[in-house]
């Protein structure tokens, strides 16, 4: 026997998979199909190996940038930079989208968030790092390097930010909600990470990492 069962929901909205998951549990032994069920299967997938993907992204790249700067902690330090931005624009995905707006966030987001992000945020954290050791073979303290790397770049680098967060947050006026998502999310994600986490948190992770353990940037290959 074929039921077909209508709904006025969006397919990927938290109602549309409310009720696929009920169906799901009430019916045993039969096929259920349709674009709800698909994305349903597809999020609790993706939703499922999150962390699996964002760790092997992040393994990857923390191998690329040790190579380039020669240091395990100043590597770490601008991984743990970037998933702050990823982490933050997530949270407020989440708030935007699923609490206010009613829609699940859809599964390619997050993967797509972590993806580009790691990599325009490596791009602008290694201008950082090459800058400071330049200050540093001046003669300057790691203080004063870091102060003057940040003070000579801060605002080339917003404006980086801002641009790429133009470019890609025009998504938002598409009335499509995956583009909207998309758009919001690369534009919050690139902003966070070329303003407050790029001249303050950096800069401070790599003076703290000097303080306790002597670690200066070293040479980019």
């Amino acid at each position: 026997m074929l039921f077909v069962v209508n709904q006025k929901y969006q397919p990927f909205s938290n109602q549309a998979f409310k009720i696929v998951a009920q169906i799901e549990k009430d019916v045993k032994n039969a096929y259920i199909g349709g674009d709800p069920v698909d994305d349903y299967n597809i999020y609790n997938f993706i939703t499922s190996n999150f962390a699996i993907i964002v760790a092997e992204i992040s393994i990857t790249m923390f191998i690329l940038l040790y190579i380039m700067t020669r240091s395990l902690a100043t590597s770490g330090a601008v991984i743990y930079t970037i998933l702050s931005a990823v982490a933050i624009t997530l949270a407020l995905e989440r708030v935007l989208f699923a609490s206010i707006l009613g829609y699940s966030i859809f599964a390619v987001v997050p993967i797509f968030l972590v993806s580009i992000i790691i990599g325009i945020g490596m791009d602008y954290n290694i201008f950082l790092i090459s800058r400071v050791h330049e200050e540093l073979e001046k003669g300057l303290t790691m203080e004063d390097a870091v102060e003057t790397a940040v003070s000579k770049l801060k605002l080339t680098i917003a404006f980086l930010g801002l641009i790429f967060a133009g470019t890609l947050g025009s998504l938002m006026l598409v009335y499509a909600s995956i583009l909207q998502e998309l758009g919001f999310a690369f534009a919050a994600a690139a902003i966070l990470e070329t303003t407050i986490l790029w001249s303050y948190l950096m800069p401070s992770l790599l003076i703290i990492l000097y303080k306790k353990f002597r670690i200066r940037p070293k040479l980019i290959v």
